[in-house]
């Protein structure tokens, strides 16, 4: 394809195609030096493109009928002109379609408009080139220019950036501007969504099995506390006087001082009954310990396979949602409960206290509480304030059918204020059965048009 825009001549003429003006920038709008480097730019529109334009006034897209008018209408102004200069700079000839070549011979079909476009420029530029002047057919038409291949014939495709992409027909302008109002419209009602642990509607959570702990584990574990705690044994009570000497010496009964010594240590010392009542409870503490490690192992398996759902729901849009109310099916393979009914972790029970020796000045103290009666009452339950403002979430239910449906009522959800719901708990009959699943919600609220629906998904990994 030949081009030669690289020359600079005096005068050039431009051969405009029907796809130049249904797509392109009109001639006014273009640097045509920049182009052709060219001092005076013709532009010249055969008859034949005029009659393809009438054509287009009758075409489907509006944009098109649109653009084919306007440019007649120009073309018209020009011609009925004396200086025929569209615009300041280009001057505009409109040809008659008269080719002096045999169409046949170069291969073109004469009921083609492309073709007969093409026998023109070629006639045209016989009579028209010289060494200051040069002919152009200016088209980003594809088949225009795969015919001018071999023909001679200057081909001037424009860049894309003259191209009219961003004009819209009337009825793309009209579906923009609903767009647009729309946008505006979905901007003041609520958008509203469940998610789940502050992180959206995805949770990721990973279940492993939980280790057994087998009875011989169990009972080492009891001996070590049974080692911390051990049974009392009593060790009688000697007083051992050595210095006979200074005992006959002073003529001291060694026999009665033995007693008074016993008799003082003896006084606030445990009983023996409380030594045997300490000992009891301590073997009540270690068959209670027992239970304690196989209830604790039974919790630790139960949550094992259990996955806990805190639920929230959150307003992204710009206006306040009232009276919402949220409707959440979860499948079935699995039990749904509200953490409130969740088993509470067991508590290890407490090692008994041992009996103690009290001092004198202690036992007097004791003997004078008991005897005064003295109560002390628990300070601050009178200033114990009662909060009786309904809560914002109201109506929750679990109705379980072959699956689970879930309600919730909210008074009002604010923008950008998560509302905590409830917290769920998912309980599997072992990890080993645990799999992902979603959960469908709807949310309706007098602010929305209609229900929005949504999924929330749970994955669930496997180490």
């Amino acid at each position: 394809m030949e081009n030669g825009t690289n020359l600079i001549s005096n005068q050039t003429w431009v051969i405009a195609d029907t796809n130049y003006f249904l797509h392109f920038q009109y001639p006014d709008q273009i640097d045509w030096n920049a182009l052709v480097s060219s001092k005076q730019i013709i532009l010249v529109v055969p008859v034949t493109v005029i009659d393809e334009l009438d054509k287009h006034k009758n075409a489907s897209s509006a944009k098109l009928r649109s653009r084919a008018k306007s440019t007649i209408a120009k073309l018209r102004d020009v011609s009925r002109t004396d200086t025929k200069m569209w615009g300041q700079d280009i001057r505009v000839e409109i040809a008659p379609n008269i080719p002096l070549v045999d169409m046949k011979d170069l291969g073109l079909d004469e009921g083609r408009a492309d073709d007969r476009i093409i026998a023109f420029a070629i006639s045209f530029a016989k009579n028209r080139e010289t060494e200051s002047s040069r002919v152009f057919v200016v088209s980003n038409d594809f088949g225009m220019e795969l015919k001018s291949k071999g023909r001679g014939i200057r081909l001037l495709a424009l860049p894309d950036d003259l191209a009219l992409a961003g004009e819209l027909d009337p009825l793309e302008k009209e579906l923009r501007d609903l767009k647009k109002q729309n946008a505006a419209l979905t901007s003041r009602i609520p958008n509203l969504s469940v998610t789940m642990n502050e992180s959206g509607s995805r949770f990721d959570t990973t279940l492993s099995p939980v280790p057994n702990l087998t009875d011989d584990e169990i009972e080492l574990r009891v001996a070590e506390v049974k080692k911390l705690n051990p049974l009392h044994v009593e060790a009688p009570i000697t007083v051992d006087v050595k210095d006979k000497e200074v005992s006959s010496q002073y003529n001291i009964d060694l026999q009665k001082i033995s007693a008074a010594v016993s008799a003082l240590q003896g006084l606030g010392r445990p009983s023996k009954e409380q030594w045997e009542q300490y000992n009891s409870k301590l073997e009540h503490f270690y068959r209670e310990y027992r239970d304690y490690l196989r209830q604790e192992q039974a919790h630790k398996e139960l949550v094992g396979r259990s996955i806990f759902l805190n639920l929230d729901i959150e307003n992204a849009g710009t206006t306040p949602a009232s009276d919402v109310r949220v409707i959440l099916h979860f499948p079935d393979g699995f039990q749904l409960i509200e953490y409130e009914d969740f088993p509470e972790a067991p508590n290890a029970p407490l090692a008994p206290r041992e009996p103690r020796l009290h001092s004198l000045a202690e036992m007097i103290s004791m003997n004078h509480l008991m005897q005064s009666g003295l109560s002390r009452p628990i300070p601050g339950l009178s200033s114990l304030e009662i909060n009786r403002e309904p809560p914002n979430v109201s109506g929750f239910s679990i109705k379980p059918t072959n699956s689970f449906e879930v309600k919730f009522n909210v008074r009002k959800v604010m923008h950008g204020d998560p509302i905590f719901l409830r917290c769920l708990v998912v309980i599997f009959d072992s990890a080993a059965e645990a799999h992902s699943f979603a959960i469908d919600s709807k949310i309706i609220c007098d602010e929305l048009p209609e229900p929005s629906h949504s999924q929330l998904h749970v994955i669930v990994n496997r180490q």
